[in-house]
């Protein structure tokens, strides 16, 4: 039982620097996200849904 306190101490920091490590790394994927390549995938994919969509909607049984 002497052993829980400094496990669970253990798992605190690890835990810690990992969601900080992955909030960074989410904060800077963030920027590439936004950047003008991104957006045109975002427009031709978005393009290409609603096509499908139209083409959906317009097919018969």
């Amino acid at each position: 039982m002497d052993l829980v306190a400094p496990l669970a101490a253990a798992q605190v920091l690890i835990e810690t620097a990992f969601y900080l490590t992955l909030a960074a790394a989410v904060g800077r994927a963030g920027a590439w996200f936004r950047g003008p390549r991104i957006r045109r995938l975002e427009a031709v994919s978005g393009t290409v849904l609603v096509a499908l969509g139209l083409r959906l909607a317009t097919t018969t049984r």
